[in-house]
Order: structure tokens, then sequence, then C-alpha cells
């Protein structure tokens, strides 16, 4: 099994800043400087991945369309980087969690038909995402 994908990322100069983007993964990220935003791109692909049921083919860069790319508002002085996404693999961990807590889990986990483990996956990516937006 693969333990890494490489995806196109666009790092888009700013004024005092770089935005990346990502299209294949459909993820942006933006940074002060240069090698923090290449770092975030990484990040930010590595979170997307983890959190998806199967993953899009990589894009070569001469397959980019225009369209594509006017689409992600990507400017012609961006630059295309080769950025290395780890593939996300399982790890088994043990929790402690009141019992009144994981009875309430256990009944929202059957109303929504998935598995504990899904439920607390989905819940952690939701919130480390929503604590990196810009």
């Amino acid at each position: 099994m693969k333990k890494s994908k490489k995806y196109i990322a666009f790092l888009c100069p700013e004024k005092k800043s770089y935005s990346v983007h990502i299209p294949d993964l459909k993820c942006s990220t933006m940074s002060d400087n240069f090698n923090e935003a290449i770092k975030m791109a990484k990040e930010c692909s590595e979170l997307k991945v983890s959190d998806l049921k199967k993953l899009p083919k990589a894009t070569k860069l001469e397959n980019f369309k225009k369209e594509t790319l006017k689409e992600w508002s990507i400017p012609k002085n961006s630059t295309p980087h080769l950025i290395k996404v780890k593939l996300p693999k399982d790890k088994k961990i043990k929790i402690v969690i009141k019992d009144y807590l994981l009875d309430n889990i256990d009944i929202r986990v059957k109303k929504l038909k998935t598995t504990r483990d899904k439920y607390f996956e989905k819940i952690v990516n939701k919130d480390i995402l929503d604590s990196q937006k810009f």
C-alpha cells in the first residue's frame, strides 16, 4: 500500500502573504511566508485526504485546464509545486470517557448508522479543520 501521493499546489504571492491552492483536493490555505505556506499546504492536504473515502487522481501539470485555474482564482504569476501528501493510516487508541457520554454517543451513532470510530474521526476532523480556517 502506498504511503504517500503527490499533488500539485499552486503558490500565489499576495501583497504581504502567500496563498496556496490544491485544486485536486479542493483545499486552500494561506501564510505570511513561502516556507510556511508550503508546510501549511501539506497539512491542509493531509487533513483533507484523511476525510475522503476515495482519493482523487492527481492531475498532471500539463493537464490543468485554464477554466480550473480561473475557477480557483489562480493568477498567472503563481508557481506550481509538487507536494508529497502522507496517506492516513489507522491507529488504535484507548480513551476514557464518562459512561453517560458513551451512552449518548451510542444513540447518536445508531441514528447516523455509523460506527464509534467514524463518528469520533468526523468530529475531530471537523474541529481541526475549523481551527485552521483563515
